[in-house]
């Protein structure tokens, strides 16, 4: 998504024009579900992944700003809409995992149990999710918990062997 590519290069301006088109567009298609005779399940589900992606896309911008405590906030309103959306096939699709990237935020705010309790949160989401999985053993470094850390390091390793010996036939 362009806007997060803008956020996260620093170009506020852009980033923010670009939610504002992502906003009307979200708007121009929730209105076009609305006037629906026989709305699909799927359709309502889909509104809701394009409102996390709006909390993240926001908690880009405010971190674009230098803003980190609303953009922790974003994130985790980002992640509790996540964690709202129904797992009738396995867990909901979002573009960028919202408990991850709140432990990103909270890991880059130096808030480093709360990172690992957003990355936690997102093993539970998306089980033995390597970059949850790396968060989580980097947050765990920085409080201190090795034995916890080396362990989720070791479990990122097997992870990453087994990828490596799969063969595609």
């Amino acid at each position: 998504m362009k806007a997060m590519q803008a956020a996260f290069a620093g170009q506020v301006a852009q980033a923010g024009q670009y939610q504002a088109q992502f906003r009307t567009l979200m708007a121009s298609l929730e209105a076009e579900i609305v006037r629906q005779v026989e709305k699909a399940p799927t359709d309502l589900l889909y509104l809701e992944r394009l409102r996390v992606m709006d909390q993240e896309l926001l908690a880009a911008i405010e971190m674009a700003r230098g803003e980190m405590a609303k953009a922790v906030e974003s994130a985790q309103e980002a992640s509790r809409l996540e964690g709202a959306m129904p797992f009738s096939f396995g867990p909901p699709f979002v573009d960028l995992p919202s408990a991850e990237f709140l432990g990103d935020l909270l890991t880059a705010s130096r808030q480093y149990a709360a990172a690992a309790d957003a990355y936690r949160l997102q093993l539970e989401r998306t089980r033995l999710k390597p970059r949850a999985l790396e968060g989580l053993a980097q947050a765990q470094e920085q409080l201190g918990q090795d034995a916890e850390a080396r362990y989720h390091r070791a479990r990122l390793e097997q992870i990453r062997r087994g990828a490596s010996t799969d063969t595609v036939e």
